[in-house]
């Protein structure tokens, strides 16, 4: 009598009747889920149930089905022993005992498996600094690293990536280990279903540029295996790896196991190593793919390295015990993409600064006339119930930049004003005013810890650029006067680069769409796989 729960992907499609419909393929069979009060939209991929707030599911989302009491949970909760035998209970509060008796059973057993909820899912897991590093001498270590890094006419065009990933490789080399490193580079499949030749999607995608990089510029005596993986799988023996120096593979995504999490290509690169495995690759710890999840079923030890140990340092602290007052800023175009982590981060921050699409939707939603200012129409009965219940903890946006032309593709934009009020008829606003901006620096002074997640204007256009950029500027000045500021990857986290202040905020993150999910959750499948610490 376990509880019936198992994990799925979300895929979205009407219904055969007026209801919405969500599919979840489960571990065992296809479920499927629809109510009268649930609305989808096909466009987005996205299935909105309506309650106190609003869920909204993504397709491709990870949920977990729990098929007796007819409920879907957001993300990954553990399928091994974490769930709790129902006669367990039923038999305790049977038994013949006190009521104070049989209440203090049941909080038993409800604590252990909340224990190994915590040890699964939480954010202290095992690193490599935590580590004897006599673990590691004269061992192959599996590192997978994110080196997906930018790169024009075969040159590495922004290394920051490559830099964040050195203090691991050089820790374990330090400790006498041999690192096999391993990584993702760019989309190769996805060349090839455009009609490329596997020869030429192959020289597009091989991480030759990075390993000529790495070899300039840190690790001379890094050792390349080009033609190590291929579609088949691993191509390269555990006898070739070189000991005691640097070694790096081929692109994982050349081998079609990868991204298909196959066990016989998670075999196989687990069997480079002597059982020892290192994530430090925290950008993509929302995957389950074969090096992020399959390998860690085939290895003794597996390690955060000291990437994924700051991540979860300042993230995953961020959020669960953050110096108050705690702060959140959040900008972006679409509300829908964002929803989940703001209706995480409105429990437990006191104050959340809104600007972007996600401002506007919600002024609209206020009953604001923002005229042509991006909105998401399906998401305004969301926002709604979001200010209803959070409208204490949402300031909005007070004044605006607007142009009465708006073309994002050809960067351009027509007459402009500022720190207008009211947005003329017809114009639209795609950046906040001096009075917004001013009352957002003013509630970030007092903050005790501060995370930004989303550009708050258009800032990849020179006109829309100088909100975002004074933010930028100004949490740098925070920071520097002591305060706790995380900027929460992707487009966030290039703001505070083009700004030149990110070597002075407390922490950027290297996730994009990992940092968001990790923010929402506080874990990740890459991140549950690991040793709990």
């Amino acid at each position: 009598n376990f509880i019936n729960n198992s994990q799925g992907i979300v895929t979205v499609f009407p219904g055969r009747t007026s209801h919405a419909a969500i599919t979840s393929i489960t571990l065992n069979k296809p479920c499927v889920v629809g109510c009268s009060n649930a609305t989808i939209n096909t466009e987005l991929g996205v299935v909105t149930f309506k309650g106190d707030p609003d869920v909204t599911l993504k397709e491709g989302e990870l949920v977990t089905v729990d098929a007796n009491g007819g409920c879907i949970y957001r993300g990954a909760v553990p399928l091994s022993d974490s769930f709790i035998k129902t006669h367990n209970i039923l038999e305790t509060v049977s038994r013949a005992m006190t009521p104070e008796q049989a209440a203090a059973e049941v909080e038993r057993i409800l604590g252990e498996r909340i224990d190994i909820m915590t040890r699964e899912t939480g954010i202290r897991k095992k690193n490599i600094s935590g580590v004897d590093k006599a673990v590691f001498a004269g061992k192959n270590v599996l590192v997978r690293l994110d080196l997906n890094v930018p790169f024009s006419k075969g040159q590495v065009t922004d290394a920051a990536r490559i830099e964040a990933a050195l203090p691991t490789v050089k820790y374990l080399l330090a400790a006498g280990a041999t690192p096999v490193l391993c990584s993702h580079f760019g989309e190769p499949d996805k060349q090839e279903k455009k009609g490329k030749s596997r020869e030429e999607v192959y020289a597009q995608h091989s991480l030759r540029p990075v390993a000529d990089y790495i070899r300039a510029n840190h690790l001379p005596d890094l050792v390349f295996h080009e033609g190590s993986i291929a579609s088949s799988g691993v191509l390269v023996s555990k006898a070739a790896i070189v000991k005691g120096k640097p070694n790096l593979i081929e692109n994982l995504r050349f081998a079609i196991g990868e991204k298909e999490n196959d066990s016989v290509f998670a075999r196989g690169l687990a069997g480079l190593a002597d059982g020892i495995y290192v994530n430090d690759a925290f950008g993509t710890c929302h995957r389950r793919h074969a090096s992020i999840t399959g390998v860690t079923k085939h290895a003794e030890l597996r390690l955060a390295g000291l990437l994924i140990e700051k991540e979860l340092k300042y993230l995953g602290g961020a959020v669960s015990e953050p110096r108050r007052p705690f702060v959140g800023i959040t900008g972006g175009s679409k509300i829908s993409s964002k929803l989940g982590v703001i209706e995480s981060l409105l429990q437990k921050i006191d104050t959340l600064i809104v600007g972007g699409g996600i401002g506007y939707t919600l002024l609209k939603a206020r009953g604001f006339d923002v005229q042509k200012s991006l909105v998401e129409e399906s998401m305004l009965d969301t926002a709604k119930k979001l200010l209803q219940k959070y409208g204490d903890k949402i300031v909005l946006p007070l004044d605006f930049v607007v142009t009465d032309k708006f073309d994002f593709a050809a960067q351009k934009v027509g007459e402009l004003r500022r720190d207008v009020k009211t947005i003329p008829e017809g114009w639209e606003s795609f950046d906040l005013g001096k009075e917004s901006l001013d009352h957002a620096v003013e509630i970030l002074s007092g903050a005790g810890t501060i995370l930004w997640n989303g550009p708050i204007g258009a800032f990849e256009i020179k006109e829309g650029s100088e909100g975002t950029l004074r933010l930028a500027h100004e949490l740098a000045a925070l920071a520097e006067k002591g305060k706790t500021v995380i900027i929460g990857g992707g487009d966030s986290a290039s703001a505070v680069k083009i700004a030149g202040v990110a070597d002075k905020m407390t922490h950027v993150s290297t996730g994009g769409g990992a940092s968001l999910e990790f923010l929402e959750r506080l874990t990740l499948p890459g991140i549950s796989a690991l040793d709990s610490d």
